[in-house]
């Protein structure tokens, strides 16, 4: 875990044990990971070049995007 922290993958971590009801020795361990924002932002990134590749691949649709008049739009908002 230590490693992954210093690599900038995750910005901290819990270990818990669970243990068992009637002996109440420890069955398992559970361990909460919680991202960095540096690997958050990584992902995102990766995921947003991703999907422009799908796209121009044709693997991936693009929706059609209506396109509002500026005049119209300022109608909209003033609603």
């Amino acid at each position: 875990m230590k490693d992954l922290i210093e690599k900038g993958a995750i910005s901290e971590y819990n270990i818990s044990n669970v243990k068992d009801d009637d002996t109440g020795r420890i069955v398992d361990y559970v361990y909460e990971m919680h991202p960095s924002t540096q690997f958050c932002e990584e992902i995102l990134a990766l995921n947003k070049h991703n999907k422009r590749i799908e796209i121009q691949g044709g693997k991936r649709l693009v929706e059609t995007a209506e396109i509002i008049d500026e005049d119209i739009l300022e109608e909209i908002v003033k609603k």
